[in-house]
């Protein structure tokens, strides 16, 4: 029995098909609501009493657990981890206009934090202070912890979650 070419279900180009097994997508949401609602219900008790530096480390660890997991099922889809990250400068050139573009969007988006503070007038919250570093260890944590989260949340959103329902 021949099927027609209308009948037949439309194929997925390389630039449209999943990127990892739809269980696999569903594990990885699942963990980050679950990472989500221990942070609050740890960070939400005011009798926790843990140290700053011991919350830097286990943001840390989550993050790069999340990279791997997500790596993890861009592995399993087939997909190699290369096309995810995105294609390399050829040139100096290409460089200097993301790096422009990059000093571009500071510049900008600080001009509209301060316009937005000179409008809003915030004060201070003691919620906010708590949590940032008191002293050096914790200053060098909060900057690693800024670095992990500028990677892993680049790849794991940007890179794995995006294109991911994009092909969906």
């Amino acid at each position: 029995m021949n099927i027609s070419a209308a009948a037949q279900p439309a194929r997925f180009s390389s630039s449209s098909r999943l990127i990892a097994p739809l269980w696999h997508t569903g594990l990885f949401l699942f963990s980050i609501i679950g990472i989500a609602t221990w942070s609050a219900h740890l960070h939400g008790l005011p009798s926790f009493g843990g140290s700053r530096a011991s919350s830097y480390l286990a943001v840390i660890v989550c993050e790069w657990l999340l990279l791997a997991l997500a790596a993890w099922g861009i592995r399993l889809g087939g997909v190699s981890l290369r096309s995810v990250i995105g294609g390399r400068w050829s040139k100096a050139s290409e460089f200097l206009r993301d790096l422009g573009i990059g000093f571009a969007f500071l510049l900008i988006s600080n001009i509209v934090l301060l316009a937005l503070t000179a409008v809003l007038r915030p004060g201070p919250n003691k919620n906010i202070r708590r949590m940032l570093p008191q002293n050096t260890v914790e200053i060098g944590l909060w900057i690693f912890v800024s670095i992990t989260a500028g990677i892993c949340e680049e790849f794991t959103f940007r890179g794995y979650l995006q294109m991911h329902s994009a092909a969906c």
